[in-house]
């Protein structure tokens, strides 16, 4: 099994690019605030912008990016101490959690 790889998040909707594995990204992280459906939400580009996720929720305790392993981009999760699921609230996105963690 792989180390994980540590991508600090600042608070509040970003956008930055890093790699996962070999793959230039980019990852934007945006708040949506919907009657039922509301939360922290990421998508990732390649790094020549063409589309590989969106909308996907970024829920503590969940890989991100489960059901996409044929894109070869590993795992990406968000952990919060104590809880194994734990939905991200607006105020928790660079406190709460302030990471996310990516391997192979």
């Amino acid at each position: 099994m792989s180390e994980w790889l540590q991508i600090r998040l600042a608070t509040g909707p970003q956008q930055f690019e890093t790699e996962l594995g070999s793959v230039p990204v980019s990852i934007s992280i945006l708040w949506r605030d919907g009657e039922t459906d509301w939360g922290w939400f990421v998508d990732i580009d390649g790094d020549d912008g063409t589309p590989f996720i969106h909308g996907v929720p970024l829920k503590a305790g969940l890989n991100i990016l489960e059901g996409f392993e044929y894109l070869g981009l590993g795992e990406l999760w968000a952990f919060v101490d104590g809880f194994d699921s734990y939905r991200i609230g607006f105020d928790d996105l660079g406190t709460t959690v302030d990471k996310l963690y990516w391997r192979a």
